[in-house]
């Protein structure tokens, strides 16, 4: 199958933020209706013009996907030179990534067939019946979460023998509503880009990105990325089917991968089905699997500032500046191994990845007179395992490390080195899932899926900074700090996630066929501080802050470190069905989610000037928010050739319950009195009996803050109207 160019879409907007897309690589014109509501905003209309535009062929294809499906659908018709249905022809499928060797159906009375489970791949059909000629169709392409129609036109044996032809995809989705793109693993190794994920999805038109990551220099650390203007904090990042998003209100991914262990990359934008909760962007990764031949890789790439030009100029050396912003050096080192442990039965696929990348901060220096480095490393192993027991079940385990450190985080003009903070994970984040299809029949398909997740995240002093006695320093003309970091900071993650689905597809049912499919899911997190003895998550250095104004001393705030443990427990359910009738097709959806926040018991560290613990006591239903979101969607083929389609679809989307109201809202949250500060003695080291009149106190053991027992949960209302068609074979513009 050869790569589709596409245009895409110009979006208006009702009541989010309508932020203009970054320009991408090339533009051109095209335009989607929609529109938002927010209800925790005054309802408020904005109708902006974007810019449009293309993206080459090979930078990303665009296709119409199911969050967290790893395997794709085949679908079609058997027929004869008079156009009718043929029963009883045996389709089969052939490919190397097809464990346990080919697979078969049967078309049943109306001439249709239906093959479930594939992976992604490339496959060769054929069809076969006593009498006629076979016919081979080559080249058919699966992509997760998508399906493939592929019709078959058999003739008599006394004809020909067989028939070879080559599948051609349709550059039109006749089925389904979801704005989305998927980068292969072919795209992802010949598109110029900075080998990694966020930088990918930063490229697809109507996602804008906070940073740009231009060869590499802002490799290892995440940016923001909001589709059509939604809220950066409800996207969605699906790894191997598990759900690895922040829970902790900053819409991030708790994992790093290797980009070259991805065989897709999906994200989906707009119209999500009711498999997803929240409106914003859906990040669904699909790691690689081995095949029954052995095969492998080794990548390394480097570059440094070498080939990096400067804006350093007069002006600026003028005024003291000697060096400008730039990368001091960038590598990327990996290897990939998989292939049949037992062939057609288990299979196995790892890889390892080593970056890093050094730059150097204008403004910066060390007493010794040289430039500070801001380092950042990342090294993460990845382990995938297929078996096929039986020609009913595949079951898969996939396992994954990622380890980031960063040295001298936060290192600027106003945070000198001292200041500046080690970034690591603590633990290393690490994620185990498995996962068990089970074929049913050949329209009833049932997955069971179970995934477990520890991650923690630490922000520590500098080896040599004095934390216990050395406080953090503020000089409030300028916001310069000096001394020690402004805290310690620590928080660990668990996750477990337990869920199940069921496929069913019904043909000849209410005047159309249907594609059921129904989900039950449970997530239980906890987020916990991992200092100061495994319980708090901000450690104040000297339990002070000294605040200097014009080099004299003004204020100090007085500390107590806080103490976080909260659970959020959740519920999950969805009904959909994909139900075509003719050349309409209708995509209903029902969605559910109970979600919680709860306290578990904790005690707060005492400080020196603060000498009793604060207590927070085991406290269920915190916060608990139930809902139901329906979701409509509708997709007319005009003509019936799959050249012109009209698209409407109907969204609620109810936003994630974090659990930063709840950790807000604990009674062992930090403690602090900002005092005036009094240098007698003038040697600017603040000691108690200096601390003069009380300007703030914040102390929620002894006042505490109260969530609002009628809080509401925040929801998102989307429409998307749209009308798509094709130009010429392999490029089609929408609006």
């Amino acid at each position: 199958m050869t790569p589709r160019c596409f245009v895409t879409n110009l979006s208006f907007r009702t009541g989010m933020d309508a932020t203009m897309p970054a320009l991408k690589t090339l533009e051109t014109i095209t335009d989607i209706l929609h529109i938002r509501n927010d209800n925790h905003n005054t309802f408020r209309r904005s109708i902006s013009a974007s810019i449009l535009r293309i993206l080459v062929c090979l930078a990303i294809a665009a296709c119409a996907c199911f969050a967290q499906e790893q395997t794709g659908t085949i679908e079609g018709r058997a027929k004869d030179k008079s156009a009718a249905s043929m029963p009883e022809v045996t389709v089969s499928i052939g490919g190397p990534n097809l464990l346990g060797g080919k697979r078969s159906v049967l078309t049943g009375e109306n001439g249709t067939y239906l093959l479930r489970q594939i992976p992604i791949g490339t496959y060769q059909l054929t069809f076969a019946k006593d009498g006629f000629a076979s016919t081979v169709v080559e080249g058919v392409r699966v992509q997760a979460g998508t399906v493939f129609t592929v019709d078959a036109e058999l003739g008599l044996a006394s004809v020909q023998q067989s028939v070879t032809t080559v599948a051609t995809a349709p550059v039109l989705d006749t089925t389904q509503n979801q704005v989305a793109f998927t980068y292969t693993s072919e795209l992802m190794d010949t598109v110029p880009n900075a080998r990694d994920a966020w930088a990918l999805v930063s490229q697809i038109p109507g996602v804008t990105s906070q940073t740009f990551n231009v060869g590499g220099t802002n490799s290892g650390n995440q940016t923001q990325l909001r589709g059509n203007g939604v809220d950066h904090r409800q996207n969605t990042y699906l790894l191997n089917g598990a759900n690895i998003t922040d829970n902790t209100s900053n819409g991030a991914s708790q994992f790093f991968f290797d980009v070259d262990s991805v065989q897709e990359l999906q994200v989906s934008v707009n119209a999500h089905s009711a498999e997803v909760q929240t409106p914003g962007i859906v990040m669904n990764i699909i790691p690689k699997s081995g095949t029954n031949q052995f095969h492998g890789s080794l990548s390394g790439y480097y570059t440094d500032d070498r080939l990096s030009s400067s804006n350093l100029d007069d002006k600026l050396r003028a005024r003291g500046v000697t060096t400008p912003n730039k990368m001091r050096q960038y590598f990327d080192l990996g290897a990939d191994f998989g292939g049949p442990a037992i062939k057609d039965k288990l299979w196995f696929f790892g890889s390892y990845r080593y970056t890093g990348n050094e730059n150097i901060i204008t403004g910066t220096r060390l007493p010794s007179g040289e430039q500070p480095i801001d380092r950042t490393f990342l090294w993460y192993p990845t382990v995938k395992v297929d078996w096929r027991p039986s020609d009913s079940h595949n079951i898969s385990g996939f396992f994954n490390l990622a380890q980031k450190k960063r040295f001298r985080r936060d290192l600027g003009p106003l945070r000198p080195p001292e200041t500046s903070r080690n970034q690591q994970g603590a633990p290393i984040a690490r994620l185990f899932t498995v996962r068990d299809d089970w074929t049913v029949s050949p329209t009833l398909v049932v997955s069971f899926k179970a995934n477990v997740m520890d991650q923690g995240f630490e922000l520590v002093q500098l080896p040599g900074v004095d934390v216990e006695n050395i406080p953090n320093m503020i000089e409030l003309s300028t916001n310069r700090q000096s001394g020690a970091p402004p805290a310690v900071f620590g928080i660990g993650k668990t996750m477990r996630q337990y869920s199940g689905t069921a496929s069913w597809f019904r043909s000849n049912f209410l005047g159309g066929s249907h594609s059921f499919k129904f989900g039950l899911e449970y997530a239980g997190s906890t987020q916990f501080g991992n200092q100061a003895g495994g319980v708090a998550k901000n450690v104040y250095p000297a339990d002070h802050q000294a605040r200097f104004f014009n080099g004299v001393p003004t204020e100090v705030i007085l500390y107590a470190s806080d103490a976080s443990s909260v659970k959020n427990p959740t519920w999950s359910g969805f009904a959909q069905d994909n139900w075509k009738l003719g050349r309409v097709t209708l995509n209903l959806g029902l969605r559910w989610d109970w979600q919680g926040n709860k306290y578990a018991e904790v005690v707060g560290p005492q400080s020196r000037f603060f000498t009793e613990p604060s207590r927070q006591e085991a406290t269920d239903n915190v916060i608990t928010w139930n809902t139901v979101a329906p979701r409509l969607g509708i997709v007319w083929d005009v003509t019936g050739k799959s050249k012109t389609l009209l698209k409407a679809s109907y969204g609620r989307y109810n936003w994630q319950l974090w659990t930063n109201i709840a950790d807000a809202a604990s009674p062992a949250g930090t403690r602090s009195v900002r005092r005036r500060w009094n240098d007698a003695n003038g040697d600017r080291l603040f000691r108690i009996e200096e601390a003069g009149d009380v300007l703030e106190v914040n102390d929620p053991s002894a006042n505490r803050v109260r969530i609002d027992t009628d809080l509401k949960p925040t929801f998102t209302d989307e429409l998307v109207v749209g009308v798509s068609h094709e130009l010429a074979p392999n490029f089609a513009i929408g609006s």
